[in-house]
């Protein structure tokens, strides 16, 4: 299994989930501590930026001769910006759509071939809620959540008879440092945040991680460009 964001937060949860039920994996991040992270759960890591040009394609080669095939993808690397459509820059919208929306179709593109190979593969898109609605002063996010959405839907309607899966899990407010730093640019949405999760308090990574080894595994077999919310029912009352 191919993770990209692995080393902390939701993709980290779900290479420690995968490696505990046997599953090797290949880690994918730009974050130095990824090898490392990797080697302790018997997987292999590289220290990668994403949205590179050629990253994916070289990544995926070396993976394939490290552990002699793939039959699993998960893109969970993304960032947030603030900004409205009047005044996000254009490097902020530049910088969030290469890592949200381009990187993910380019790791997508470069894996296809080997999960097509492996007669039964599933890839999954970490999404978010924004792809359902949009946040505030977030254009380029809500934008590229969207979007990442749409790939879900074309890749498994291109490739579900040629035996690749494709799923969605849309995460709402959980406990990372990528939703720590959000609440930290924006502290006055913290309390409305938590009003907005009527499971009553906020998720956790390992709960994400949980979904998604169900979405790869065998047992989803019938499961195909589907969207799957993790909110704490956010999302049923809006």
């Amino acid at each position: 299994m191919l993770i990209t964001g692995a080393a902390s937060g939701i993709g980290a949860a779900i290479a420690r989930r995968l490696a505990s039920e046997g599953g090797r994996v290949a880690l994918v991040d730009r974050d130095p501590v990824v090898p490392e992270y990797a080697a302790s759960l018997d997987g292999v890591g590289y220290v990668v930026d994403v949205a590179a040009r050629g990253a994916a394609e070289t990544a995926v080669a070396q993976i394939l001769s490290d552990l002699g095939g793939l039959d699993g993808l998960v893109n969970c690397a993304a960032i947030q910006r603030n900004g409205s459509a009047l005044d996000v820059d254009d490097a902020a919208w530049e910088e969030v759509l290469a890592i949200n929306l381009s990187a993910p179709l380019a790791w997508i593109r470069a894996a296809l071939p080997p999960l097509l190979d492996s007669g039964a593969a599933a890839i999954v898109n970490l999404t978010s809620v924004a792809a359902r609605h949009a946040l505030p002063n977030n254009v380029s996010y809500v934008a590229t959540k969207h979007g990442l959405l749409g790939v879900t839907r074309s890749v498994a309607v291109d490739f579900g008879r040629r035996g690749v899966r494709c799923n969605a899990i849309s995460p709402g407010s959980i406990n990372t440092p990528m939703f720590a730093e959000y609440v930290r640019r924006n502290p006055e949405k913290a309390s409305g945040l938590m009003d907005q999760n009527f499971a009553g308090r906020f998720g956790e990574a390992d709960e994400v991680a949980a979904l998604c080894a169900y979405l790869l595994s065998d047992e989803a077999g019938f499961t195909n460009g589907a969207e799957f919310l993790i909110d704490g029912g956010r999302t049923a009352a809006t």
